[in-house]
């Protein structure tokens, strides 16, 4: 079970760098972190940040390994995410924040 924490760990923190990468040149960063029980006494877990958010038409393509949206990005960040967070029987989506930016949820 611990091993499975740590797991959840390394998928937040992704998220949370990817986050903190994306609202760098704004000039307010928010980063905002949630969770709760859902549908199935699930958790969620939101990560939600201010920057530009994905951009329109690469919303399916950002799970894709090797796809970035970075200049120099590798672009398996996400893909590890699905593929760790799928294996342990969750899943992660990306939301389209009505106020702009991007946000993640990871359900387990």
């Amino acid at each position: 079970m611990a091993q499975r924490g740590q797991r959840r760990h390394r998928e937040l923190l992704n998220l949370l760098s990817n986050a903190a990468h994306a609202t760098a040149r704004v000039a307010e960063p928010t980063v905002e972190v949630s969770a709760r029980l859902i549908r199935g006494r699930r958790l969620a877990i939101e990560v939600r940040d201010n920057g530009p958010g994905v951009p329109h038409g690469l919303e399916h393509d950002i799970f894709t390994p090797f796809f970035s949206t970075r200049e120099h990005g590798s672009g398996i960040g996400l893909a590890v995410v699905r593929n760790l967070v799928q294996g342990m029987g969750g899943s992660v989506r990306h939301v389209k924040p009505a106020r702009g930016g991007a946000a993640f949820v990871l359900a387990f």
